[in-house]
């Protein structure tokens, strides 16, 4: 539970990031996006939102966005 670290945001390896189930809540750190080699991101059935400029730079660099529900 609890929001998700900003720590984690610097991994400069991660390409799976797969949050399915957890229980985390609040926003999506803005810093997602300096995930430069993440391909994949799942956020199904978390209490997570926004932010949507990060969300949308995502899908324009074609990561694949797993995002049901989702509170925007």
């Amino acid at each position: 539970s609890g929001t998700i670290p900003t720590s984690w945001m610097t991994l400069p390896n991660l390409t799976d990031f797969n949050l399915a189930g957890n229980n985390f809540i609040g926003t999506i750190p803005s810093e997602i996006v300096n995930l430069s080699n993440l391909t994949v991101l799942i956020l199904v059935s978390v209490s997570l939102f926004g932010p949507s400029d990060a969300i949308i730079e995502m899908t324009a660099r074609q990561i694949s966005l797993h995002l049901a529900p989702f509170t925007n």
